[in-house]
């Protein structure tokens, strides 16, 4: 299990060393720096705030999204 975890972290570290991360989706973002760095804005996985980020409102009411119209 933990080979499994470290190499999903980096696969996960190549989106910030070439700098895509910054263009991924809101979640898919958040997702990311979690399993590089364990947390995102203080949130790990368990987090309910960290969750709700992968319903489909929170998707079309984000920034990301709008910005995409």
């Amino acid at each position: 299990m933990e080979a499994i975890a470290e190499g999903q972290r980096r696969v996960a570290q190549l989106y910030f060393d070439d700098g895509s991360v910054e263009w991924a989706c809101p979640p898919l973002k958040a997702l990311l720096h979690v399993m590089v760095h364990g947390q995102w804005e203080g949130m790990d996985e368990n987090h309910p705030d960290f969750r709700a980020m992968f319903t489909r409102e929170a998707m079309l009411s984000s920034q990301w999204y709008a910005d995409l119209s």
